[in-house]
């Protein structure tokens, strides 16, 4: 959707070094929709702060480089 292709966007003018933006970008949507299913159905975290916090993590190092937080 216009979501997907907004983050690709957002995503090819980051640092971040990815062979497809846009690929990306959906492979970042599946995760996080995937991550709230088993967050909300209890199959995950110990909260939906953990399952937040992770996220965050690893999309903030997936377009930015790994680091802290």
């Amino acid at each position: 959707g216009d979501f997907v292709i907004k983050l690709g966007q957002r995503i090819a003018k980051s640092p971040a070094v990815v062979a497809d933006p846009q690929l990306a970008a959906l492979a970042l949507v599946a995760m996080i929709e995937r991550s709230n299913y088993y967050a909300i159905s209890g199959q995950i975290g110990n909260g939906t702060a953990d399952v937040s916090d992770t996220l965050a993590e690893v999309t903030f190092a997936a377009l930015f480089g790994a680091g802290r937080v």
